[in-house]
């Protein structure tokens, strides 16, 4: 016999003589009661040496403390589906840990904590519901598994790091969470706590909202480029350990002494791999710091990593720069110019601003400035417009016959294109 099943009554009531169990191999089966009786049995020497004692309500296969709250562990005898039974307030750390049989997972509305690495490595496990009594959920829990994702209940107030490797959803009536395209943030969005493992997003700009970064945020990530912008004033351990793929790090930061980064903020990450990119004229000030020693490279933001195609700016720093002759006269009003600086080339809109185009330009024997492209001979002014009539898309070419709509330019190398209303 494997399992003994007592289906009522507590154990004070039941008549059992001291050799009952004579002759039974007791240390080899399991016996199974009513689970408000959990705790009574297990405090009765007549059934200390069933091999354990668990609950009719929930699966054959688990064992529980002496108080029968918490689950401590199971029995691996393949059960794919796991049911919790009501009244577990616990999941002990590594309970599950590395089950690969489990599919599914069902949660009591009793439970409030699941400790650390409790389903760690259950790499089958694809379906659980967190139910809303749920508070604490600790570091590693369901690292690992193949959940899709995850709800977050409303009650939960404690989700340590690397606790999920999945895509996450909040409730909304959680008042210290909330999630945004999968990633967990605080509830005022000021940290970043987890960037699920199983993303496969290739870049990831840190929103503005974030002044902290937390522990471990980005472990095992696949990213290849990471931008950091200049109100983060926290990074926590190892926050990009373990991301094999980050070939780009970007710190828009210009003092990183302003910045509290843990002592081991890059460990577990090969720095070797990766180029770290700092602001203009800070490349020194990175590479005096022993915290960024080893990366690859240090390069300084300028040219196309300081600008994006299309970026406007009121005016352009007081350096000097060549204009070409103005283009695109509209209503006898608005010119454009196309003007070369050192860190690339702008058109300028009169009595507007400036919009940066590339740096992946040249100039003619002439002087004139031309705007490059590596796939056809150099064309002059990568622009089109749109017209009340057309779209034109001679270059350098504005026929002042039709009414303009639209200016567009293509940046030929990098394949980013902008455009300018008209009207």
């Amino acid at each position: 016999m494997k399992t003994l099943t007592i289906k009522e009554g507590y154990p004070n009531l039941i008549n059992i003589k001291d050799e009952t169990f004579d002759g039974f191999e007791i240390e080899d089966c399991v016996l199974r009661v009513p689970f408000d009786s959990l705790s009574d049995y297990m405090e009765d020497e007549r059934f200390k040496d069933f091999k354990y004692i668990t609950a009719i309500e929930g699966s054959r296969c688990l064992k529980y403390d002496e108080n029968g709250t918490e689950i401590t562990g199971y029995d691996d005898d393949g059960t794919e589906d796991i049911i919790i039974p009501e009244g577990v307030t616990s999941i002990k750390e590594e309970a599950f840990c590395d089950n690969e049989d489990i599919v599914s997972v069902v949660f009591p509305e009793s439970l409030e904590t699941i400790h650390h690495s409790a389903f760690s490595g259950c790499s089958n496990l694809s379906d659980i519901e967190l139910k809303s009594g749920l508070e604490t959920i600790k570091w590693d829990a369901f690292k690992g598994t193949a959940l899709p994702d995850v709800n977050i209940p409303d009650t939960v107030k404690e989700i340590d790091c690397t606790a999920f490797s999945c895509e996450m959803e909040v409730d909304a009536q959680n008042m210290d969470y909330c999630a945004y395209d999968g990633v967990l943030y605080s509830f005022n969005e000021s940290k970043l706590v987890i960037y699920p493992s199983d993303k496969t997003d290739d870049e990831f700009v840190v929103p503005e909202t974030v002044s902290i970064i937390h522990h471990f945020a980005f472990e095992d990530s696949s990213l290849h480029s990471l931008y950091i912008h200049e109100d983060v004033d926290e990074i926590g351990q190892a926050f990009i350990g373990g991301c094999e793929k980050l070939t780009k790090l970007t710190i828009d930061i210009e003092n990183p002494d302003s910045v509290q980064f843990h002592e081991k903020a890059f460990a577990n990450f090969n720095k070797k791999q990766c180029t770290l990119y700092v602001p203009y004229r800070c490349r020194q000030t990175y590479l005096s710091n022993e915290l960024f020693q080893g990366f690859k490279s240090i390069k300084e933001l300028q040219s196309d990593d300081a600008y994006v195609t299309g970026q406007f700016f009121e005016s352009l720093p007081s350096y000097s720069y060549s204009e070409s002759k103005p283009f695109c006269f509209i209503d006898g009003k608005y010119r454009f110019y196309i003007v070369s600086t050192k860190d690339g080339f702008f058109l300028r809109k009169v009595g507007v601003g400036y919009y940066f185009l590339s740096n992946h330009v040249r100039s003619d024997k002439t002087g004139a400035i031309w705007v490059h492209n590596k796939k056809e001979k150099a064309a002059s002014y990568d622009f089109s417009y749109t017209t009340d009539k057309e779209t034109r898309t001679r270059v350098g070419h504005f026929d002042e016959n039709y009414n303009k709509k639209t200016l567009t330019y293509k940046d030929y190398q990098s394949g980013k294109t902008f455009s300018i209303d008209l009207k």
